[in-house]
């Protein structure tokens, strides 16, 4: 026997059991099979069949007759899915039959004939009640008392039948069902019929049982009949329990899981959903229940027919569907999703996803910020009059091109493409007389550490010679490389100013008395007495006033010095005096008219008879050209921050001040090269943190921010100087351990950067416990490229993460991204 029929339980029961199943094509019921019953079935089945054999020998169409009336009824209770009972008569066993027909599913049911032959003789429904029923059967007044009960009271409740007449059948029963047993007594004794109640009786040996109840009234006497459900009850409240489970894990998780099913028609359905995924896509309960397509109505215009695409395209080659696209919610607002789902190919050409959706308007939002920046910054480079750059010397020489801004077609005529590909096309535009200390100039500032500045001549192909200025700060790198951040620009025009500055003062060397500036003659006996003793020339145009020779006498320089220059002037001119040394100085004075003029003074001292010392000198307005060296220096140290900005942008998080992405993988290559050289390993830890999500919904993305930057800060303390920390993207980190040897030693070492998160981060005058999932990979053993060890550590991570959260995992053979979105 199957299916709950016990042969040696039930050879004695009057009562015949028979399992079978209703055979359906289409949608309508065909057939029935027997898949199962018990002898007494067996002796039933045998006298009908005596019956079927007289109808077919008399050649009427009884027994096909009869067949679609069986198939009719058992269509129809399976239709309900109610438990029936009915009596039938057999001709051929000369027998009637109590019929009770108790569905299990959509096609599968029990069948209990009980024959009632005595009782429809003998007109005793009760007797053959309380004997041919396996089920509970009560007599009971409208009190409730019990007046008699059939066999399977006792057999089931483990009471005895003498010690139950005159008791209440409220006393068997649970006492919070009590209410509600006692409405139903009611019910029945004012001419209702109760059906379904199901509530709790205590059994003889202290179980409680739950029972299924239907109760009628009949000549001022209650009829209860009980259905044992406990097992069914138990089923159904664990199902219950397991639901419950699922839905609040699912509600926890940061996105929604999902089936998607696609028919062999191509029709679309969700089977199942959890609530988030529902809420993701702003639809309510109502809205979604009408027409699942409510969910594509959602995706905005512009993307639905690539997510439908990639849907089939997934479908069509089995693989894995990933796509980040928009939404728009029932406010108009356009919101980023990220779906992830693998499919299952049905037997009929239908397929099911198994997915989970996330969103990462956050995410997208940052990228747009960054790409903006980007965008900004490569504006502003390319709107700089000269050339920003970035290039790597190795300690043989070897000059290799990272970066350049488009300035260097417009300075040299080189395009960045070309010189990525071979720099010497760009140093072939250095003049030949200059190449040599160009490389000599760089090569001491690389092994000094100071900045290099040069100014030299190229050979422009269509304006020919210029003159170029260079400054460039140098950075040591990991393997002996050594990186300048520089910039370089044109000073032609500044050039052909100075040349032409020193032939004018040679001209004024010549011709005194046709000079722009003033030939003077100034003496000095000792300290505290300086006096000019004649001057000629421009000197309304230095002193902003012509000067008779009176005038020039009794000039006092404190009269005209600027006060920041007097000191470090009179300075000048005593070591001048004392050493007897050439005076060639530049300083400020200021005119009558508040004007401030720059003056280079440039003359010798020489020693005369009464002991005063007298120099014969020039004095020139420079003030075009200090300003012109003024600005200059301000543009070069405007340069020098924005090169210093550009490395920072480059190589760190805006936010968090911690590497980014870029500068891990070189840090990285560079620890992998060290870690081969000692035999050491390098272990690598992908940081996830936990429930970001919700505590940036609930206090901000303000109070996000700074929550990553306290994250950042607190990894930064507890790692050591030789090991790397790194935010990667959006709440991910990346750790690196050097100089580890072993795992368990890697795993001690991982142990300082879990103590963070046990830690609180003070965020907005809130105390906020943050979690996060690590997964750990270990270079060599896991992986050699970093890319490969990265996405390792992914994967222990999401192990992690689908686990308890909060800790850290190991990747282990066989770990794959497939195998943990599944299980999610």
């Amino acid at each position: 026997m199957s299916n709950g029929i016990d042969n040696k339980k039930v050879t004695g029961f009057p009562a015949g059991y028979a399992y079978q199943q209703l055979i359906v094509e289409g949608t309508k019921a065909v057939d029935y099979e027997i898949l199962d019953m018990n002898e007494t079935m067996k002796e039933i089945m045998n006298k009908v069949r005596l019956d079927e054999v007289t109808a077919a020998r008399a050649g009427n169409s009884k027994e096909n007759e009869e067949e679609a009336g069986w198939l009719d009824i058992y269509e129809q209770i399976l239709h309900y899915k109610q438990t029936t009972h009915f009596e039938k008569y057999s001709p051929g066993a000369d027998s009637w039959y109590r019929v009770q027909v108790i569905p299990h599913d959509e096609t599968h049911f029990t069948v209990i004939f009980t024959d009632v032959t005595d009782s429809r003789r003998k007109q005793n429904g009760l007797q053959a009640l309380f004997s041919g029923s396996l089920h509970i059967q009560l007599l009971l007044d409208k009190e409730g008392v019990i007046s008699d009960a059939n066999p399977a009271w006792e057999s089931l409740t483990n009471l005895q039948k003498h010690k139950t007449k005159g008791t209440s059948l409220l006393s068997h029963v649970h006492k919070e069902d009590r209410c509600m047993t006692a409405r139903a007594l009611q019910r029945a004794d004012a001419g209702e019929t109760v059906k379904n109640l199901v509530s709790r009786i205590q059994t003889g040996n202290g179980e409680w049982r739950f029972m299924e109840w239907g109760m009628h009234e009949h000549e001022r006497v209650i009829y209860g009949t009980a259905l044992d459900v406990t097992d069914r009850y138990n089923k159904e409240l664990e199902l219950q329990r397991r639901e419950a489970f699922l839905q609040y894990h699912t509600s926890q998780l940061p996105g929604g899981l999902y089936q998607l099913e696609l028919d062999a028609e191509g029709h679309m359905s969700f089977p199942y959903y959890s609530e988030n995924f529902r809420e993701i896509f702003d639809v309510t309960a109502e809205e979604f229940h009408d027409n699942h397509n409510v969910i594509f109505k959602r995706v905005h215009p512009d993307d639905k027919q690539q997510v439908l695409d990639l849907i089939r395209h997934s479908r069509a080659h089995n693989q894995l569907w990933y796509h980040d696209f928009r939404i728009v919610t029932r406010n108009k607002e356009i919101r980023w999703m990220r779906g992830r789902a693998k499919p299952l190919i049905l037997p009929d050409g239908g397929c099911i996803w198994y997915g989970y959706i996330s969103d990462v308007s956050t995410e997208k939002r940052n990228e747009l910020k960054a790409r903006t920046r980007e965008d900004q910054m490569n504006m502003l480079i390319s709107q700089v009059p000269g050339l920003i750059y970035q290039f790597h010397l190795t300690e043989s020489g070897e000059h290799k091109l990272k970066f350049t801004s488009e300035g260097m077609y417009h300075l040299i005529k080189v395009t960045p493409e070309e010189a990525y590909e071979d720099i010497n096309k760009m140093f072939d535009r250095i003049h030949p007389g200059d190449f040599d200390l160009f490389k000599e100039t760089i090569e001491e500032s690389r092994i000094n550490g100071n900045i290099w500045h040069l100014d030299f001549r190229c050979i422009h192909p269509d304006k020919g010679l210029r003159w170029l200025r260079a400054n460039a700060k140098p950075a040591y790198l990991d393997n002996g490389i050594t990186c300048f951040y520089g910039y370089t620009y044109d000073i032609t025009e500044f050039k052909e100013k100075e040349i032409a500055l020193e032939k004018r003062d040679r001209l004024i060397s010549d011709i005194s008395a046709q000079v722009p500036g003033v030939i003077y003659k100034f003496v000095s006996s000792g300290a505290g007495d300086y006096r000019f003793m004649m001057a000629t020339g421009s000197l309304g145009n230095v002193f902003g006033k012509e000067l008779e020779h009176k005038q020039v006498t009794d000039l006092k320089l404190e009269r005209y010095v600027h006060e920041d220059d007097m000191k470090p002037l009179i300075e000048r001119i005593d070591y001048s005096r004392e050493e007897e040394t050439e005076f060639d100085e530049t300083f400020r004075i200021v005119q009558s008219s508040g004007i401030t003029k720059w003056l280079h003074a440039a003359s010798f001292p020489k020693k005369m008879e009464n002991g005063e010392t007298m120099w014969n000198g020039y004095l020139t307005d420079v003030t075009a050209d200090m300003e012109t060296e003024k600005a200059l220096k301000e543009s070069e140290e405007k340069y020098r921050i924005l090169a210093e900005k550009m490395e920072k942008m480059a190589y760190y998080d805006p936010l968090t001040g911690l590497p980014n992405r870029r500068l891990l993988f070189e840090r990285l290559q560079q620890q992998f090269l060290q870690a081969n050289r000692t035999g050491s390993k390098v272990g690598v830890l992908f940081i996830d943190l936990d429930n970001f999500k919700a505590i940036n919904d609930r206090f901000g993305h303000n109070a996000g921010d700074a929550l990553l930057k306290g994250v950042a800060e607190n990894l930064k303390q507890a790692i050591r100087e030789s090991d790397i920390v790194a935010r990667i993207a959006g709440d991910e980190f990346m750790v690196a351990f050097t100089n580890v040897y072993n795992q368990s030693q890697l795993e001690k070492a991982a142990e300082s950067i879990q103590q963070v998160f046990r830690q609180q981060v003070e965020v907005d005058e809130h105390k906020v416990k943050v979690e996060a999932s690590i997964g750990v990979s270990m270079y060599p053993d896991h992986g050699k490229d970093i890319e490969d060890l990265l996405r390792k550590a992914d994967q222990a991570m999401y192990q992690r993460k689908r686990g308890n959260k909060n800790g850290l995992a190991v990747y282990r053979e066989g770990m794959t991204f497939a195998d943990e979105k599944e299980s999610r």
